[in-house]
């Protein structure tokens, strides 16, 4: 069915390293920048979702389902992305496998 090129892929994907998927640099913010801020940028970028980093430090991340599901309703302009943004688990070295991330 329509699910087998996306199982492959998938497969595919189990057996790189996470330097290897050259998703490019990506879109990072810190903890303090507004909601609204943050989800302009992630729709000039294109993106679903940023890096919220401190001292260069990943903090968490803020996705478009956080957007929504946190977000959707309320008055952005006074909120901070680290009120909404999901915390960081621990992050992985580039050598790891991307199973490892799932």
């Amino acid at each position: 069915g329509g699910d087998a090129p996306r199982r492959a892929r998938g497969a595919r994907l189990l057996g790189e390293h996470l330097d290897e998927l050259d998703a490019g640099p990506p879109l990072t913010v810190g903890p303090e920048t507004p909601v609204d801020v943050v989800v302009a940028r992630m729709q000039e970028a294109e993106t679903d979702c940023v890096l919220v980093t401190e001292d260069d430090r990943l903090v968490g991340i803020f996705t478009d389902r956080d957007a929504v599901r946190k977000a959707a309703g309320k008055p952005l302009g006074p909120c901070q992305v680290r009120d909404l943004m999901t915390p960081a688990r621990v992050p992985l070295p580039p050598a790891a496998p991307t199973a490892l991330d799932l």
